[in-house]
């Protein structure tokens, strides 16, 4: 056997879990799987950042490796495993004293140091707490014993004082002991630890603690931002990501190569042209030549202006050019609730849409899958009034759930446009719509609609493993959009000899 085809079977051998990445660099991914809210231990703090999962070898075993965790909406937290943990370290304690509360006193009422020695009431709520700044994003155990008749409802932590309005963050929910950890949020800055009770109760809550957790157990691991970095940071952390989510989480953990970048360039909103579905995933980035890479030796990655990413290998057989699906738009409805009040059409034309006040819409209802890349094709006629008309693809147009801008107001004349159907957006029922909001008089001809089911020569057909067959993208991150509106990273990687 040549040398050439040794050091690519050996490359094969060692490549086979290249089933994932994550925005930097070629990353496959060694590990993945879930953890509950009760097993997670997690602090997003700059300077004391860790993970734990409270489960031997999970985290451990994957020194060096980037973690991606995630929430049950989709929401990513990311940083690199720096060392394992030595056990937990905490704080000094928080909780030493409480104070009866002036507006939902307790009838009764006594402690000593963190306990509450008696908490009485015969009717009405009673509410005792103790006031404390935590961290935002630090990690705190919690634990606590409740005796007696009554159940505790809430211990948590406002945003601002003793009886602010503002959300609590529950910690725990129940009597009995308690045993839990939490991470806080930024939201809540100024913590107040709560304790409210049913009506009709006479409790001692016992071994009252609340410390923050500085340093992870042995089954956790330091972050840090950077691989092999020293600032103990995560590298990365969605606004939206949910900290204490009731869910859970899921994770996924990647081991970063270099694998060297042979090309890179921006790209606009127009030219980017994605098939982001199953099956049939391919890339058009419109104006760059991906014909070079098409040997099965490459990987494209396509990052959003929020760094979140699509990645995949450019397949070695070439794309057979752009091909465009059957029809999807043949028809018109006249909306429900802001119906033109002039409306005809025939098949996708419409004659006239008029409306001398107030909204005026009109849909097709469409069935898609998530991803598709689709062509959009319209002329639309100004006869008189305004031009704040535009064509939109969403659910529940009239309320304006997570609509994609086809044709964006003010809309008139010809226009073509590329985009990508979303199906988290609309559920599974989308639909097309014409949406007026002024006095205005239309018409609208040669509209189409179609899907992309292949691209030019020029781009590619992305495969989920190198040299492989399947049509899919080896990563497609929940959060990338594909319809935005700054413009698009691309990077392509030799990964093969």
């Amino acid at each position: 056997m040549a040398a050439r085809d040794m050091r690519r079977l050996a490359l094969l051998l060692l490549l086979p879990a290249l089933v994932a990445m994550t925005p930097a660099g070629n990353q496959r991914l060694t590990a993945q799987g879930t953890v509950t809210l009760a097993n997670l231990r997690l602090s997003a703090v700059n300077g004391t950042a860790f993970l734990d999962f409270s489960a031997a070898d999970v985290l451990t075993t994957h020194i060096g490796n980037l973690i991606v965790l995630t929430d049950s909406a989709g929401h990513s937290i990311r940083g690199y495993a720096k060392a394992a943990g030595t056990g937990e370290t905490y704080s000094a304690e928080l909780v030493d004293s409480w104070t009866n509360n002036v507006t939902y006193p307790f009838e009764v009422f006594t402690s000593v140091g963190s306990d509450i020695t008696r908490a009485a009431n015969t009717s009405g709520t009673g509410l005792a707490w103790h006031a404390n700044v935590l961290v935002a994003w630090a990690s705190y155990h919690c634990a606590y014993a409740v005796a007696g008749v009554g159940q505790l409802q809430v211990l948590g932590y406002l945003a601002s004082s003793e009886n602010a309005t503002a959300p609590v963050l529950r910690i725990g929910s129940s009597g009995g002991s308690q045993d839990l950890y939490l991470t806080t949020h930024a939201a809540y800055t100024h913590s107040i630890i709560l304790d409210i009770f049913d009506t009709s109760v006479d409790v001692a809550v016992n071994g009252v603690t609340l410390k923050q957790v500085l340093t992870p157990a042995a089954t956790g691991v330091t972050i840090t931002s950077t691989k092999g970095g020293s600032t103990y940071n995560f590298a990365n952390q969605e606004a939206s990501f949910n900290y204490n989510d009731a869910s859970g989480y899921s994770y996924r953990i990647f081991k970063v190569s270099s694998a060297p970048v042979v090309a890179s360039g921006i790209v606009t909103p127009a030219d980017t042209r994605l098939s982001l579905i199953d099956g049939t995933a391919f890339a058009w980035l419109n104006g760059v030549d991906l014909s070079p890479y098409q040997d099965g030796r490459h990987m494209l990655s396509v990052y959003d202006s929020s760094g979140h990413v699509v990645s995949g290998f450019i397949s070695a057989t070439p794309p057979a050019g752009e091909t465009l699906g059957a029809e999807l738009v043949d028809s018109w409805t006249n909306g429900g609730s802001w119906p033109y009040e002039t409306f005809t059409s025939v098949g996708s034309a419409i004659s006239e849409a008029a409306n001398t006040t107030g909204l005026g819409l009109c849909t097709h209802s469409e069935t898609t899958s998530d991803g598709p890349l689709y062509y959009c094709t319209s002329t639309l006629t100004l006869n008189s009034g305004s031009a704040l008309n535009e064509i939109i693809w969403g659910k529940d147009l009239g309320g304006g759930v997570c609509p994609i801008y086809i044709f964006p107001r003010p809309h008139s004349g010809a226009q073509t446009r590329y985009f990508t159907g979303r199906a988290t957006c609309a559920d599974v029922l989308n639909k097309i719509a014409l949406w007026s909001q002024e006095v205005t008089n239309l018409s609208i001809s040669g509209f189409s609609l179609k899907q992309v089911t292949d691209c030019p020569a020029t781009g590619a057909l992305i495969v989920s493993d190198i040299g492989g067959a399947t049509r899919n993208w080896n990563v497609s991150e929940s959060s990338f959009n594909p319809n935005g509106a700054s413009n698009y990273t691309y990077k392509i990687f030799f990964v093969g000899n």
